[in-house]
């Protein structure tokens, strides 16, 4: 539309009738799985807060996936939602921007940690309140759970145990 300086509706009508090719890398079964499986209903619980009126805040849960293939990059399935997608709604696989929060914690830490011979699986930490410095991580709900193996710390996504991890491993290596 910009490079050619014509209308919206001439581009779309260009892209939706001119015999345009669109090459993607999205394998169809991995999409299908992951569309069979995002519209499955053990997925969606109702939301629990609630607005000043006592309306439910949040209908229910949500979600998003996007699988690439750690070789090329590619990515081979996404969506972004659960439930039988309808109309316009917001793609989270695409369209929401957000940090990956715990997930990050894996990949950033207990991977390359593995990969130094650093921890195995088995590798135990104590998980109690802990201060580093002057930072005092804390666990979802203040639980902490004392003796617990790299299994259960990925499990239950205890935060103080990764960063002692962190510490042995130094931040360079994770970056």
């Amino acid at each position: 539309m910009n490079e050619k300086d014509i209308s919206r509706e001439l581009a779309r009508n260009y892209v939706y009738s001119s015999g345009l090719t669109i090459y993607s890398t999205v394998d169809a079964n991995i999409q299908s799985r992951v569309e069979e499986e995002t519209k499955k209903d053990k997925y969606v619980k109702a939301g629990r807060e609630k607005n000043a009126d006592g309306s439910i805040k949040n209908d229910h849960t949500q979600a998003a996936i996007v699988i690439i293939d750690h070789k090329t990059g590619n990515v081979l399935g996404v969506s972004g939602g659960l439930g039988e997608k309808t109309g316009n709604n917001l793609n989270r696989g695409t369209q929401s921007v957000r940090q990956p929060g715990s997930s990050i914690k894996p990949l950033a830490d207990i991977a390359p940690a593995l990969q130094e011979k650093i921890i195995t699986a088995a590798t135990v930490y104590n998980d109690v309140p802990t201060e580093f410095g002057s930072y005092p991580p804390k666990n979802d709900g203040k639980v902490y759970r004392g003796l617990i193996n790299i299994r259960d710390i990925i499990a239950y996504s205890q935060n103080v145990p990764e960063v002692k991890i962190m510490c042995e491993l130094t931040p360079r290596k994770i970056y």
